[in-house]
């Protein structure tokens, strides 16, 4: 139940992201507040913080079992060029799933890794690391091909996490497969 202070100021949830500042034992607390869900009325779009609520949420869910979800900070990171960050993000993500999983980082099991991806300020796209599959995976509601910067962008995290696991982790390439059409039936 809400108290009575997150009542008056429109908090609706409170969700702990468990691989950001994972090392240091810092975690972010997302308030996902009324006014984060008000961009869904008349089918508009959803924010950044929503989303971001959204991933660690997914995280929370699924971190045990190598499901990897990357917040949006992810794509901000990538396009101010900020290397030293964007390693950090992806080690502590790894080590999460260690930590989550019992193990060490050179015995976890990353299956996917989920980018959601921001096109034009308007459309949330998603981009897969899959381990589990050997490949580079893209979902477009809208039906598009990755640009080529949301393609460098999933691949560097590709990279990324490549070097923080062990040597015997499956490379999933360069080529994305683009599966946007299995949304919607393939009807846009």
């Amino acid at each position: 139940s809400f108290t009575e202070s997150r009542r008056k100021s429109g908090v609706r949830s409170l969700i702990i992201c468990c691989i950001s500042h994972h090392s240091n034992e810092l975690q972010h607390r997302y308030n996902l507040e009324t006014q984060n869900l008000s961009t869904l009325v008349h089918e508009r779009w959803l924010d950044n913080f929503a989303m971001d609520c959204l991933m660690a949420d997914m995280n929370r869910r699924l971190l045990r079992k190598g499901q990897v979800f990357l917040p949006s900070m992810y794509q901000t990171l990538f396009s101010i060029h900020a290397d030293n960050q964007i390693s950090d993000m992806i080690r502590n993500a790894v080590d999460a799933v260690a930590k989550a999983q019992g193990r060490s980082r050179s015995q976890c099991a990353v299956m996917n890794v989920f980018i959601p991806w921001l096109q034009n300020e308007c459309l949330w796209a998603l981009g897969i690391i899959s381990f589990e599959r050997g490949r580079l995976e893209y979902f477009d509601s809208l039906q598009y091909s990755p640009s080529a910067s949301t393609a460098s962008c999933i691949a560097r995290a590709a990279r990324e996490f490549r070097a923080n696991l062990p040597r015997s982790y499956p490379n999933c390439g360069t080529r994305f497969v683009n599966r946007s059409r299995e949304w919607n039936g393939g009807h846009k």
